[in-house]
């Protein structure tokens, strides 16, 4: 996924390297370095990474620790926000890579189309492989609910999940103290601070980009009903026409009268951190939001006072407790990938206490337990808003992958006509409309190729 907001990679890099900018490729060579492991490795490596929000530097921490455990691996690795377009141009010139961090949900559409091409790997050893020095399974090690059915097909393990994230609405919590408003815990109580603001000059919504909306959309049908995001996700038929979907989309379509009015103009790559600006200036009360936004606006302008608030999607039902759903990001190894079982050891090795520790220091997650306990306090109070949800499950469904081009449509139909319903350029009947139409079309095509 990654979706995201933030899209993102994932951890652990089974090589050393010296990044020196987007796009710039880095080899890395161990001959010199002392085995640590009786099971020495060999071979040379070649991993693909999407530039997200990760610093560069946490890859090279990364890289030297596995390196320093491995010396007789030597790995080239590719760090770019357009990780796509240069790993098209490695295959042409013959030069597959062995290792993609490229996640779901990415504008591209890489790893949709690859699921779709059958073009992945299975890794469903590498769950019951043991990590390196310690005595639990990649399996076993990983969160609870982490690794959801997104990330299979036909009973192969195509994806993993690596990275973590809680997802909700960030706010800025002096603004609500000078006020005297309370986080809306349900949509009745959304509405009434939407007019309080409102009185104020202050709207209550914006979000950065339309892809931003998908896991704002998925939190609301989680603290709608605990099936809904799930038959969502899996384009079950008639899925809209019940009580619980109508209110999910007439809710959806009805925030947008309460979404700054500005916002449309800007949710682009070019203009999107003038909505962000919105938040950090207090004229709007709230937006979709994870951890990584701390370290995207670390430099950016904001009100006097300002300090990052983090809450769930309100529910319907007052007294209703809430659940925050939880963004991942994936890696794969192409079937054309020359050193797959290398790629396999890096993988295992990733899920390890030293390689989580190293993300930490960089504010990031990997999917085991009590990553999150060595945060900064900053991003540790956005993981806090969890509870028992960390030792429970976590919320992680998302739409299932069908072809790229299908699912770009689809969430066009959702999310990127948004701002036609916040301009008034399109009813919110006919924006459900085109939802329900572009469910039963995915639910058909999805249905056909299994």
């Amino acid at each position: 996924m990654k979706k995201v907001i933030c899209i993102l990679v994932t951890a652990a890099l089974c090589f050393s390297m010296f990044l020196s900018g987007c796009g710039q490729a880095s080899p890395f060579s161990a001959e010199s370095m002392q085995a640590s492991s009786e099971n020495k490795l060999e071979g040379e490596l070649k991993i693909n990474v999407a530039q997200g929000s990760y610093a560069k530097n946490m890859w090279q921490q990364l890289a030297n620790a596995f390196v320093k455990e491995n010396p007789g691996v030597k790995v080239t690795v590719t760090v770019d926000p357009e990780i796509e377009t240069l790993t098209d141009q490695m295959k042409q010139a013959g030069d597959c890579p062995d290792l993609m961090f490229v996640p779901l949900g990415r504008t591209q559409g890489m790893t949709e189309t690859e699921l779709e091409n059958n073009g992945m790997l299975d890794l469903s050893d590498v769950l019951g492989e043991v990590i390196p020095g310690e005595e639990k399974t990649v399996k076993d090690k990983m969160l609870p609910g982490v690794n959801n059915g997104a990330f299979s097909k036909n009973g192969k393990q195509l994806l993993l999940p690596e990275f973590f994230s809680p997802a909700g609405l960030v706010y800025d919590q002096h603004l609500f103290q000078e006020n005297g408003w309370q986080v809306p815990k349900t949509w009745d109580e959304m509405w009434t601070l939407a007019d309080q603001a409102k009185a104020k000059g202050i709207s209550l919504f914006a979000y950065s980009k339309p892809e931003d909306l998908e896991t704002f959309f998925y939190g609301m049908l989680e603290n709608t009903d605990p099936t809904l995001l799930s038959n969502v996700c899996s384009y079950q038929e008639g899925v809209w026409s019940s009580d619980q979907g109508k209110k999910v989309l007439d809710t959806f379509a009805k925030l947008a009268s309460y979404t700054d009015g500005t916002v449309p103009a800007n949710a682009n790559d070019e203009n999107y951190l003038k909505n962000e600006q919105l938040l950090l200036e207090d004229k709007v009360l709230f937006m979709p939001g994870e951890n990584g936004i701390l370290d995207q606006t670390a430099q950016e302008t904001k009100a006097e006072g300002f300090e990052w608030g983090f809450a769930p999607v309100p529910s319907f039902e007052s007294g209703k407790n809430q659940t925050l759903y939880t963004i991942t990001s994936e890696c794969w190894i192409p079937t054309a990938a020359e050193n797959q079982e290398l790629g396999k050891k890096f993988l295992v090795w990733s899920y390890s206490d030293e390689a989580a520790a190293i993300c930490a220091q960089f504010g990031e997650t990997t999917v085991v337990p009590k990553s999150e306990t060595q945060l900064d306090q900053a991003h540790q109070a956005f993981y806090s808003q969890y509870g028992d949800q960390l030792t429970n499950r976590l919320i992680t469904d998302e739409f299932l992958p069908v072809g790229a081009s299908d699912m770009k449509d689809f969430r066009s139909s959702l999310f990127g006509t948004f701002g036609a319903l916040v301009s008034g350029e399109v009813t919110p009947e006919s924006w459900s409309q085109g939802v329900i139409t572009a469910t039963d079309t995915l639910r058909a095509k999805r249905n056909a190729s299994t």
